[in-house]
């Protein structure tokens, strides 16, 4: 039994945009783009027939939008809660080491968590010991924090869900 390249490049294809929907769970993975370059292998691979140029400059900016919007919003969020930029640093410091260590002693999930709790830490050493807020303030610049992140991630769940949708739409039809 032989396997032609057209079947191997759609299974190649599938599995990248797969892998980028499961980076909504792991955000290790690069999502959007996976899901971009699945969508780009379909294309080629079907000689831009189904998924043309068009679709491809669409995903292209979704990608963009989707990479940005968890950054952008949780930067928003946390300088209308009157933070400075050393907190957005001290909470992107504290994220990258909280999520360093927590997943070397649980693998992926630790990551998760400890980016979170990370930048939460973050927020508070610098809200307190920097700039000298009381607690009821730091506390309240951390949760502003939080609820960018979390409405960022939905933002940018939601793009890699349209950027699904569109790419279903054009690769079935």
């Amino acid at each position: 039994m032989t396997i032609d390249s057209g079947t191997i490049f759609s299974t190649l294809s599938f599995l990248l945009i797969f892998l980028g929907l499961v980076g909504s769970i792991i955000p290790i993975l690069p999502g959007p783009i996976l899901i971009l370059a699945g969508a780009a292998v379909f294309a080629v691979n079907d000689n831009f027939v189904r998924v043309g140029v068009p679709t491809l400059i669409i995903l292209t900016a979704l990608t963009a939008l989707a990479w940005g919007a968890e950054l952008i919003l949780t930067t928003t969020f946390t300088r209308r809660a009157g933070a400075s930029w050393k907190t957005v640093a001290g909470a992107i410091a504290g994220g990258i080491l909280g999520g360093l260590v927590l997943n070397s002693l649980l693998p992926l999930i630790g990551a998760l968590f400890g980016a979170a709790i990370g930048a939460v830490i973050g927020v508070l050493v610098v809200e307190r010991g920097i700039n000298s807020r009381p607690w009821p303030e730091a506390m309240r610049v951390s949760r502003n924090y939080l609820a960018g992140c979390l409405v960022g991630r939905v933002a940018e769940v939601s793009l890699r869900l349209l950027m699904v949708l569109i790419f279903a739409v054009q690769a079935l039809m």
